[in-house]
């Protein structure tokens, strides 16, 4: 994807079209499978206040508790519902590739942008595309950077994101590359700024 062009390849223009269908649905999935042909895209989902479902014992709903976790850097993070069904739908799409010889890629946005640069690190030949990812500063998020660097994960923002504008700060430290676009006429951290 080249940040001064307004198109993404085709192989990308399949995962955002992926991406948005599912962020567009009212189902409080986290993570969902997409086809494309007999391929397998996994898409993470943003953060869905309205649809997730808060469980007797949960004094938050989930998706509250996971942004908690992450921005502080708590290592619960990854304990979180969000974050155990992503893995485990990354795991079933690829158990699936391997019984159909099809590929897998990931795409996520947003929360799910977060636990996809996670996931990426155990997925090396798995490619990960990772939009306006939520990112604080604090040192869990400093060891998923360092462990990425194996990992086949493309990294996409919105030049005026208050959401992803801390990748900067990781920058240089992992040598991290990362795509910025201009903000459209959508929110800075809209997934539309993407889209055609």
């Amino acid at each position: 994807f080249n940040a001064n062009s307004s198109l993404p390849n085709r192989k990308q223009n399949k995962i955002l079209e992926a991406l948005k269908s599912v962020e567009r649905e009212k189902t409080a999935e986290v993570a969902v499978i997409k086809k494309d042909g007999k391929d397998v895209i996994v898409v993470l989902k943003g953060s869905d206040f309205i649809n997730t479902k808060r469980g007797k014992d949960d004094i938050v709903p989930p998706d509250y508790e996971a942004n908690l976790e992450n921005v502080a850097g708590s290592r619960d993070f990854y304990t979180t519902p969000r974050y155990l069904e992503s893995s485990k739908i990354i795991e079933k799409a690829i158990a699936e590739a391997k019984r159909t010889d099809s590929r897998v890629s990931v795409v996520g946005y947003s929360l799910g942008g977060r636990i996809g640069l996670s996931l990426a690190s155990h997925y090396n030949s798995v490619p990960f595309y990772i939009y306006e990812p939520v990112v604080p500063i604090n040192g869990e998020m400093d060891r998923v950077f360092s462990n990425l660097k194996h990992a086949n994960v493309k990294i996409f923002r919105v030049d005026n994101s208050s959401i992803s504008q801390n990748l900067a700060h990781y920058q240089k430290k992992h040598k991290l590359k990362y795509s910025t676009i201009p903000q459209r006429r959508f929110s800075s951290h809209s997934v539309l700024n993407f889209m055609n």
